[in-house]
């Protein structure tokens, strides 16, 4: 999607990849608890969280906006 908003000059194409990323992590949140007693899925569900946080705040920086650091 960043390649091709930067030839295009289409940053709208970042926003909608970044709803899309954000869509589908509101509904994994929702139907798959995180802090749960299985300690290696729990670690696992974490680090889903923090590297889609990582991607959410990448993609909100190429477009010159910055990220709330907690929601």
């Amino acid at each position: 999607a960043v390649d091709t908003a930067a030839s295009e000059l289409a940053p709208h194409r970042i926003c909608k990849q970044l709803h899309r990323i954000s869509q589908a992590f509101g509904s994994f949140y929702e139907h798959c608890p995180v802090l749960i007693e299985d300690d290696s899925l729990r670690v696992e569900r974490i680090s889903l969280c923090a590297l889609t946080g990582d991607i959410l705040k990448t993609g909100l920086e190429l477009l010159g906006i910055d990220a709330p650091s907690r929601m």
